[in-house]
């Protein structure tokens, strides 16, 4: 009795302790962007594992569908319908009290490490290039200015933004690390979806 009791105690703390790895040891995601192609893989622990691009699989020849017997239609009958239910109105003030609650919280459980971001701006005209480069950099200098901001949440970022007067750049290429944790987003996502049955918004 005592050697099948321990064996159970050992199997339930290794069931804690894979709980316990699920739910609090960050999962790294890898997003990239190159020639038109984005790629995304996930890491947990030593496992990795390629989202996109997928690997083509080879086409099949489509089956020839058969042939079905067309039935008569039926007039339903007007005592067996049911009766459509009144829609509830959303309440507006209500979703957006929900959302200024728990959006910040959801959003900090988030972590970007790293983001490296080239932008060659081309137009068709030299005049409308040089105009979309300097609202680029505005926008870009706005969201470094957040960023640096919420720098706990934010690592080391790297834009370089280019006139493209020759159309010959490349476009937009990046790659961004982002991490975070299922334990605190699932906590989140419960508080969350209480609030959204509290407030009858589902």
């Amino acid at each position: 009795m005592k050697i099948l009791g321990l064996i159970l105690l050992s199997l339930l703390a290794f069931v804690v302790l894979l709980l316990l790895l699920v739910l609090f040891v960050p999962i790294r995601g890898y997003g990239e962007y190159r020639n038109k192609v984005f790629g995304l893989k996930v890491k947990f622990l030593c496992f990795h594992y390629t989202i996109l691009p997928q690997k083509k699989k080879k086409k099949t020849k489509p089956k020839k569908p058969k042939k079905e017997k067309k039935k008569k239609k039926t007039d339903p009958d007007p005592s067996k319908k049911a009766k459509k239910k009144k829609k509830k109105k959303l309440d507006l003030g209500a979703v957006k009290q929900v959302l200024v609650k728990h959006l910040p919280p959801i959003l900090r459980v988030f972590r970007i490490p790293s983001l490296h971001l080239r932008w060659d701006v081309h137009a068709e005209e030299a005049a409308k290039t040089a105009i979309t480069y300097g609202a680029a950099c505005s926008a870009i200098g706005g969201m470094l200015s957040i960023m640096d901001r919420y720098s706990r949440y934010f690592g080391k970022a790297v834009v370089d933004i280019f006139p493209d007067f020759d159309g010959e750049g490349r476009g937009i290429e990046g790659d961004i690390t982002l991490s975070l944790r299922l334990g605190p987003l699932i906590w989140r996502g419960i508080l969350l979806f209480i609030d959204l049955i509290r407030y009858k918004i589902l």
